[in-house]
């Protein structure tokens, strides 16, 4: 009986523990999230998420570290950088993905910075589940180069260039992720005639191609701005032509082709005037006639 009422007396013990601590977590994490969504505005506001980032248990200093990044503030990454060596995974897996936030919509020396780190990160962790996260947050690389002409339904051919700040190791595990996600990846690095000529050809008529309209488009050279491009787009209208090269300005030059129906040219107007980035019909330009319609 005596081990029976120790046993009761214990698990009532424990639930007390767990009814006195769930509420400290929740207040903590409403508090992180009350301040990420004011965008932290107040100093009081950023001592919370670092107070937060401070506690015991792995769900509150990842929703903390979630929080720094998704402010989107360079000047955060001292504060984000010590989490990638947390003993728990996802706390490490969260500090990844904070760093490429924090500098998601700068350039230069910070997201240079960012990447150096990441990719020494990346030959350190053994965690596959984190190793992802890494690996897609350096996805967030600055496009070079992207051509692409609609050929046939099946395969779509397209000439990428990338910029890489981690030498082989982190072209191997680019192309290892594109792989595993079922791209097939043939790298032409070094193949002088594609490098000097072949990207230049990327295009040719497309006469299979129904509905197509072809605008120019400004886009700011930063890392995110194609894939803020194609997210706003979404599957609806279909991308039959795309040239894109840097040329070391502050925006690039984007030329794409696209299927859109008669009756959705309306849609397809207010998708323009949401996306924010400059751009100028070119349909009835005559190179387009001559050249790749």
């Amino acid at each position: 009986m005596r081990a029976r009422l120790a046993g009761g007396a214990g698990v009532a013990a424990a639930w007390i523990v767990v009814a006195a601590t769930q509420p400290h977590r929740d207040s903590w994490r409403q508090a992180v999230l009350a301040a990420e969504d004011a965008r932290a505005p107040r100093a009081e506001d950023l001592d919370t998420i670092r107070r937060a980032a401070r506690e015991a248990d792995d769900a509150t200093r990842a929703a903390a570290v979630r929080a720094l990044g998704r402010l989107e503030r360079p000047d955060l990454l001292d504060d984000i950088l010590p989490f990638l060596a947390s003993p728990a995974p996802r706390v490490r897996a969260e500090a990844a993905n904070a760093v490429g936030q924090a500098v998601a919509t700068e350039s230069g020396a910070p997201v240079d910075r960012a990447r150096a780190l990441l990719v020494g990160r990346l030959q350190a962790e053994r965690e596959a589940s984190v190793r992802g996260v890494i690996c897609e947050t350096l996805g967030r690389r600055a496009i070079t180069e992207f051509n692409y002409r609609f050929n046939d339904q099946r395969d779509a051919h397209i000439f990428v260039g990338v910029q890489l700040d981690g030498g082989a190791a982190e072209k191997e595990a680019l192309v290892g992720l594109l792989r595993e996600r079922g791209y097939p990846v043939l790298d032409m690095s070094g193949n002088e005639m594609a490098k000097l000529h072949v990207r230049h050809m990327v295009g040719g008529h497309a006469p299979r191609v129904e509905h197509e309209i072809l605008y120019r488009f400004e886009f700011p050279e930063r890392p995110g701005a194609l894939l803020h491009f194609l997210t706003r787009m979404g599957a609806r209208w279909n991308i039959s032509l795309f040239h894109y090269r840097n040329h070391g300005a502050d925006y690039g030059r984007v030329l794409v082709g696209i299927q859109v129906p008669a009756e959705e040219r309306h849609p397809f107007e207010q998708f323009l005037e949401a996306l924010g980035y400059p751009y100028w019909d070119e349909s009835d330009n005559p190179a387009y006639g001559l050249f790749l319609a």
